[in-house]
């Protein structure tokens, strides 16, 4: 029986060698590494966006037209709200550093997501069972998505389905407008 990981921290890297992200699950006294693939990635991505598209009240209440600009309004927001918040990066402790490169990660089957009581828990499995879980409010669910955004991004993964989450940087302008 494989033992269950509450994870309080995540980390995410790409390896090369594998075409593969590297997703670290952490706690105070260790950490767990597992191999994202691209296509498990990708399902991953869809099922969160879709996920936080349908749980978003604000989303319910725009047009049907302009329900992915709201989440991308809200995306953006959230982002840049952890962003500020100085969020930074977990410090490994040199021991378990070692013990990190050391261990050969495992390779993820699946993950499950389910809401609790507004909160979003990702249960990551391998083939013997659940390996690590985490329970992420909303707004960390979106930096989530970012950090696989940006990491699928440097791995040269073309998630072009995906792209729209990534127009920050655009005016698009509606179909049938003309620019003045």
């Amino acid at each position: 029986m494989m033992t269950s990981v509450a994870a309080s921290s995540l980390d995410l890297r790409y390896d090369l060698h594998q075409d593969r992200l590297v997703l670290t699950a952490r706690t105070v006294a260790t950490g767990m590494d597992m191999y994202l693939t691209r296509r498990l990635t990708r399902a991953l991505l869809s099922g969160l966006l879709d996920l936080l598209m349908r749980t978003s009240d604000l989303v319910a209440r725009s047009g049907p037209d302009h329900r992915g600009d709201v989440l991308l309004f809200e995306h953006m927001d959230a982002v840049n709200r952890v962003t500020a918040c100085n969020v930074s990066p977990s410090t490994v402790a040199p021991a378990l550093a070692a013990q990190l490169q050391a261990q050969t990660p495992r390779l993820l089957d699946r993950i499950d997501v389910t809401i609790t009581r507004g909160m979003v828990r990702l249960s990551f499995l391998v083939e013997a069972g659940e390996q690590a879980w985490l329970s992420l409010p909303r707004e960390l669910v979106h930096q989530f998505v970012n950090m696989l955004l940006k990491k699928c991004q440097e791995a040269g993964w073309n998630l072009d389905e995906l792209a729209w989450v990534d127009r920050r940087g655009q005016i698009v302008l509606p179909e049938g407008t003309r620019p003045c």
